[in-house]
């Protein structure tokens, strides 16, 4: 469940006095569906949640004696579907069994509103002091990273000047941190006393703001920093004419010039990875000694 960070122990804070307390409508739908003898088996959830009246900070004026504000605003919806499926393959007394079995989670959350003071956006915390803001924005997905990156043309081409590349001067949308799927799948193989498992699971649909690889980057410590080196780079890119039109970026920069404003610790867009990954989580052996022992 996802939803607004409250709390009241910021002495600098102050509570609103009508604060209500928070409310949560949730409906979910759910089966257990066996069959063959229980040999498949099979969970399945669907759920909706609103959430209101949740407790956010705002700004207020320094002159009254605090920084911020505690009161009643934020609504965020959440939906998704969980799936949990397993199946015996194989399944005797003395011989090989053999089950496997798999699980799915599907969610998204959106922000209904938030309060009019905020003028349509809630910064939630910022990245690294004013690098980046996660930010609740009504309409699109809780929890969105907003910061700067590159000036782009029309095609999507990265603008360059003096060879290296232009940050825009505006905030934009990078991503969001929170993945909307995760799966994972198993098998497990029994042999009299004998047994062994295996486990894969990923995610999809986040992504992470690096600052180790700005700094990285930044200082020539990383592979991706050899390139030019000692002749230089050329961006791949395009400069901006006198004319508004626009042509191939042809100027030489130093490696050094070049990697420190493409990954500056400002950029986020170029300092910002999916974290989908598909991992081998568990691989496991075991031997039951029998009773006799």
């Amino acid at each position: 469940m996802i939803g607004f960070n409250g709390g009241l122990s910021n002495p600098s804070t102050v509570p609103d006095e009508n604060l209500q307390a928070e409310n949560t409508l949730s409906y979910e739908l759910g089966t257990d569906f066996r069959m063959f003898k229980d040999r498949i088996k099979l969970d399945l959830t669907v759920y909706s949640t609103l959430m209101d009246r949740q407790l956010i900070e705002t700004p207020v004026d320094p002159s009254s004696g605090y920084r911020r504000k505690f009161t009643n605003g934020g609504e965020v919806k959440t939906q998704g579907i969980e799936i949990a499926l397993s199946g015996d393959i194989l399944k005797s007394q003395d011989k090989l069994n053999w089950n496997m079995y798999g699980n799915f989670t599907h969610y998204d959350s959106e922000v209904v509103s938030i309060p009019a003071s905020l003028e349509g956006r809630l910064i939630l915390s910022t990245l690294f002091g004013s690098r980046g803001t996660i930010e609740a924005i009504p309409g699109r997905r809780f929890g969105d990273i907003w910061g700067l990156g590159y000036e782009r043309n029309p095609d999507g081409k990265i603008i360059y000047a003096d060879g290296v590349p232009v940050l825009a001067q505006e905030s934009r949308y990078i991503g969001n941190p929170n993945p909307t799927t995760k799966f994972g799948w198993g098998n497990e193989f029994k042999y009299k006393g004998f047994r062994f498992n295996f486990l894969f699971d990923g995610q999809f649909g986040g992504v992470g703001y690096s600052l180790t690889h700005a700094v990285l980057m930044e200082e020539g410590k990383l592979k991706k920093t050899l390139p030019g080196r000692y002749t230089g780079i050329i961006g791949d890119g395009v400069v901006l004419n006198p004319d508004g039109s626009y042509s191939k970026n042809t100027v030489v920069a130093t490696a050094g010039d070049y990697y420190a404003r493409h990954f500056n610790r400002d950029n986020l867009e170029s300092n910002t990875f999916s974290t989908d990954f598909i991992k081998l989580r568990e691989v496991r052996l075991d031997y039951s000694l029998p009773k006799s022992f």
